[in-house]
C-alpha cells in the first residue's frame, strides 16, 4: 500500500471535514510522498559535461528522418538537464575545422571542440535501418564519448524496433504510425544515456543471452586475466554484398556497443582508427597484413585488433544475418579468435510465431552478444576439442 492510499485511509476514518480534506489533497499535491529510486530527472546535472550532438549518420541508404532524430534526442536529453552545446557554436567550430566526418571522433577534432566550446563529450548517432511503410521499422546505434586528447568511448547502446514486435491480443499492440515508432526508440536511447549520465554506470538495452544465436562454429586461443582490462582497435568490416552497402558498418557498430557491455575490453575510440589509417595510407585489400598491424600499432596503442565481414544482411519478411570474425592479438600477431555466425528471424520458432525476431538489426545484435560472450567467457570444451574449435548448432 502506498503513502498516499494509508494517508487518504486514516483521514477518512478518523475526519469528516471537507475542508480539511482540501487542505490534505493540496499538501499531497505540491510535497508529494517520495522520491522514486532510480529517478534520473535532476540528480547528477552539476557533474554533467557539455556534450555536443553531432549531425546523425545515415546509413539507411535513403532519404531519412535524420535531423527529426537528431532533435528528439536533444529535446529529451536538455529536458532532463543536461546542457548541450549550441548548433551555432557547434557549427561554427566545424566550419572553421572543415570536420566533414561525424560518424567519429579523432584526437584533433576532440581537441578543438574542448578548447573552443568547452564541450566534454560528443554524441555520436548512427541511423542504420528506417522503413516507413505498415508496419515501420527503424534501428539507431549511438555512443558519447570524450573530447580528451585520446578520446575515450564512455556509453554506447543501440535500439531496434518494428510496429509488429508486440502486437498482442488483436493486434492492439501493432504501431502503424512510423513517427510514433520513432518517438519510442529515441526515448529507449535517452533514458539509456541519461542513466549513465546520472549514476556513471551503463545501462544496455541487450536483452538477454539467447543460445540459438551463438556462433555456428567458433575457434578461441585466448586468454584474459579475471579484473584485466585489455585495449581491442576495431578495423572497418568488409561488406560482401551489393546491398545493404552498410551493412559491414552497421555489424562494426554492433560489436562496439557489446565489447564496451562485455567489461574486459576498452574499445578504442573509431574516428582514431580512421584517423591511424588515413595517416598511414593503409589500404585494406582482403585483410590486415603484418605490415599493416605493426604500422598501426605504432600509432595506436592496443592490446588486440578486431575485424570481420558482412556476408548476408537481410530486411524484411524474415530477417537473415550472416558474418564472421577475426581476433587478433597485437604482441604475437596470432589470431586468437575466428567465428562465423549465420541466422534467421526463424531459428528456434516451432509454433504461432513465439520468439520470431522481425527485424535485422534486432537479429544481428542478438547475434553478436552470443559472439561476444562467448569469446569473453570462452568456448565449451569437449573431451577432444580442448579449446580449439567448437561447431554449433540451432537449438
Amino acid at each position: 500500500m502506498t503513502c498516499l492510499n494509508k494517508l487518504l485511509m486514516n483521514f477518512f476514518l478518523n475526519c469528516s471535514s471537507r475542508p480539511m480534506l482540501l487542505i490534505v489533497l493540496l499538501s499531497l499535491l505540491f510535497a508529494g510522498c517520495a522520491t522514486p529510486a532510480g529517478n534520473t530527472s535532476g540528480e547528477g546535472v552539476k557533474d554533467r559535461p557539455l556534450v555536443a550532438v553531432f549531425p546523425v549518420q545515415n546509413l539507411t541508404g535513403r532519404l531519412s528522418p535524420v535531423r527529426e532524430i537528431r532533435e528528439g534526442l536533444i529535446a529529451r536529453l536538455e529536458g532532463r538537464g543536461v546542457q548541450i552545446l549550441d548548433d551555432r557554436a557547434l557549427e561554427e567550430v566545424m566550419a572553421r575545422h572543415r570536420i566533414r566526418y561525424t560518424a567519429g571522433l579523432d584526437s584533433d577534432t576532440a581537441r578543438n571542440l574542448r578548447m573552443e566550446t568547452g564541450a566534454g563529450a560528443v554524441l555520436l548517432t548512427s541511423l542504420e535501418y528506417y522503413h516507413d511503410d505498415i508496419p515501420p521499422r527503424i534501428s539507431v546505434v549511438a555512443r558519447l564519448v570524450s573530447t580528451e586528447d585520446r578520446p575515450e568511448i564512455l556509453w554506447a547502446d543501440e535500439v531496434g524496433l518494428a510496429g509488429d514486435d508486440a502486437p498482442g491480443l488483436l493486434d492492439l499492440g501493432l504501431i502503424d504510425d512510423p513517427r510514433e515508432l520513432m518517438d519510442k526508440a529515441l526515448s529507449v536511447l535517452a533514458r539509456s544515456l541519461l542513466r549513465y549520465l546520472s549514476e556513471g554506470r551503463q545501462s544496455f538495452n541487450a536483452g538477454p543471452a539467447d543460445l540459438r544465436f551463438e556462433p555456428r562454429a567458433a575457434y578461441r586461443a585466448l586468454s584474459l586475466e579475471p579484473g584485466k582490462k585489455y585495449t581491442v582497435a576495431i578495423v572497418p568490416f568488409f561488406n560482401r554484398m551489393e546491398y545493404p552497402k552498410n551493412a559491414a558498418d552497421i555489424i562494426a557498430s554492433l560489436f562496439l556497443k557489446e565489447l564496451v557491455r562485455s567489461g574486459p575490453f576498452t574499445v578504442i575510440e573509431l574516428g582514431q582508427i580512421r584517423e591511424a589509417f588515413l595517416e598511414l595510407r593503409i589500404i585494406m585489400q582482403e585483410g590486415m597484413s603484418f605490415a599493416d598491424i605493426d604500422a598501426l600499432v605504432s600509432m595506436i596503442d592496443t592490446d588486440f585488433i578486431l575485424g570481420g565481414e558482412a556476408m548476408e544482411y537481410k530486411e524484411g519478411g524474415t530477417p537473415k544475418v550472416a558474418f564472421s570474425l577475426l581476433l587478433i592479438d597485437r604482441k604475437s600477431k596470432q589470431l586468437v579468435w575466428s567465428s562465423y555466425s549465420v541466422n534467421s528471424g526463424m531459428d528456434g520458432v516451432f509454433f504461432f510465431d513465439f520468439r520470431r525476431i522481425k527485424n535485422a538489426h534486432l537479429l544481428a545484435s542478438r547475434m553478436v552478444q552470443g559472439t561476444v560472450d562467448m569469446m569473453v567467457k570462452g568456448v565449451p570444451q569437449g573431451p577432444a576439442s580442448m579449446d580449439v574449435l567448437w561447431q554449433g548448432s540451432i537449438q
